[in-house]
């Protein structure tokens, strides 16, 4: 999946640009959209872009001045610049530069598609280039320091004994300051082991920039630890972007499947054998749901519930509880469940109305997670769900409450045992966000901030399990729900359009009358 940024102050131009690269790219792409220079910024800052799409004069910073930021920071990054007839200077200044091409607005769409895939051609000839470099010498280094670095995972090595030896050891990462821990789970062939740690190492270097420093360790048979130290300060969204990039390279260059977690924040090294096992848990249940995944987890507690999150209304814990659930988190899901019953365990009246209405918001939200995963044949089996809606049936709320723990812990096993329903799951959370965020951002980025996965990641598994493409099944709910709201209310046409998504009028009556035939106003009228 290639990232690919569009910049205009012409919203119309900007809407224009969006549909016709969602439906005419001939691979993947995640599309980001601004309208001025200052707005992209804030996508630069925060995505490994592989093509940006601009304007050159714009208000406040020009389409030259964001090149010139860019290329400051990645100078990989390709540049078109759409251009009208009299902005030849600035063309003539641009075409200096590497990896720009310019168009003028009046060209046809072909050659803008043209134009994107041969930005992507270089891309993949640079790609095999670094793949091509002196692999020996990056053998060897890998080598020299691997086994340092996996004797402080572990602890055998004091963290003292490892800074006197780091100085010889040509490591990159500067382990007196914090870092990421990333970990990937990757299928290698063992005849080709070091050749592909290798490729990774290259491919990881490349990408991660000079932004960040980073070292890298084999450890056992499938697992490959990075350490990731930032250079300025960044955000763990960051560096999961360009994890994301490091799985489509190795996938596309090397032939590797694999899953990657991250911690979502930086820590001391010194706490890496305490926070390494966590890691290594969480990157091989990911790796069940199938390749492609990079996932944050919170080294503290892998999404640790804190003291206001317990003190929510009784609603918003349950919400927690479930966002739990889709995301298998284990370990907080019990700890969350077992504060939540903690007034069961305490006893009381069976009649207590308060103690009855905990059990049954709970049972639901089990219940709900259940019908809307795959395991709703295959759970009874483990344990019977009867009693989800029979507290009485107990002989105290105690047992009620060790019930519903185990029902709980059935839910998790079971969708160990079964990938396909885990990975339902997480389908089954991309459509509640999509439809309580309709008028909101949903745009890859988005999604894969809410569920802590990649958006590439997201898109494929979207696709192969519901069998539609991402951006179209958001794009036809978005219409079903306007044409409810035309049939169903007096709400003026542009907030219908806004409360959808559609910012821009003009062009939500031009996709309203591409769907059904006509414009909105026309099927107000006839009452369709």
């Amino acid at each position: 999946m290639y990232k690919i940024l569009i910049v205009d102050d012409e919203r119309p131009v900007v809407s224009w640009l969006y549909e016709l690269l969602t439906r005419s790219l001939p691979f993947e792409a995640d599309i980001y959209t601004a309208y001025s220079a200052i707005d992209a910024l804030k996508t630069v800052d925060k995505v490994l872009l592989d093509i940006v799409i601009s304007d050159i004069r714009m208000p406040r910073m020009s389409g030259l001045e964001l090149m010139r930021y860019i290329h400051g920071k990645r100078d990989g990054t390709h540049i078109i610049f759409l251009t009208g007839y009299n902005e030849f200077d600035s063309v003539y200044e641009a075409i200096g530069h590497d990896n720009v091409q310019y168009l003028l607005k009046t060209e046809d769409d072909e050659a803008l598609l043209e134009a994107i895939s041969k930005s992507v051609s270089l891309i993949e000839a640079k790609r095999r280039a670094v793949l091509a470099a002196n692999r020996q010498d990056c053998l060897l280094r890998l080598l020299k320091t691997r086994d340092m670095l996996i004797d402080l995972s572990n602890n055998a090595i004091s963290f003292d004994s490892f800074m006197d030896s780091a100085p010889q050891a040509s490591l990159a990462v500067n382990y007196k300051a914090e870092i990421y821990l990333a970990v990937g789970c990757v299928s290698f062939t063992p005849e080709k082991r070091y050749d592909m740690l290798t490729g990774l190492y290259l491919l990881a270097t490349e990408v991660m920039g000079p932004g960040f420093h980073m070292d890298q360790a084999d450890y056992g048979d499938e697992l490959v630890l990075w350490f990731i130290q930032a250079v300025t300060e960044t955000d763990g969204y960051e560096v999961v972007d360009r994890l994301d990039r490091l799985i489509m390279d190795a996938a596309g260059h090397l032939e590797l499947e694999m899953a990657i977690v991250v911690s979502g924040e930086t820590f001391l090294p010194e706490s890496l054998p305490l926070i390494l096992p966590a890691a290594t848990t969480q990157v091989k249940r990911l790796a069940q749901m199938g390749s492609g995944a990079v996932a944050a987890f919170d080294h503290t507690e892998v999404m640790a519930v804190t003291g206001d999150q317990i003190a929510l209304k009784l609603s918003s814990q349950f919400s927690i509880l479930r966002q739990l659930l889709e995301q298998d988190r284990r370990d907080d899901c019990l700890s969350l469940l077992c504060t939540l019953l903690e007034p069961l365990e305490r006893g009381g009246s069976m009649n207590d109305v308060l103690l009855l209405e905990l059990y049954l918001s709970v049972a639901l939200t089990l219940l709900s997670f259940i019908n809307a995963s795959r395991i709703a044949q295959s759970l009874p089996f483990r344990v019977g769900l009867g009693r989800l809606s029979r507290c009485h049936d107990f002989s105290g709320w105690p047992e009620a409450a060790d019930y519903l723990l185990e029902v709980c812990e059935s839910i998790f096993d079971e969708m160990k045992e079964n990938p396909a329903a885990k990975r339902g799951s997480v389908v089954t959370a991309i459509i509640r966000f999509v439809e309580n965020n309709l008028d909101g951002d949903l745009s890859l980025t988005a999604i894969s901030r809410e569920l802590h996965y990649n958006a590439s990641y997201i898109s494929r598994l979207f696709k192969a399990e519901y069998g539609q493409n991402l951006f179209d099944y958001i794009s036809e709910l978005r219409l079903v729900r306007a044409a409810d709201a035309l049939s169903h209310s007096l709400e003026p046409i542009y907030s219908v359009a806004k409360s959808v998504g559609f910012d821009n009028p003009p062009y939500f009556t031009k996709v309203f009358k591409r769907t059904y035939g006509v414009t909105p106003q026309e099927y107000r009228e006839r009452g369709l």
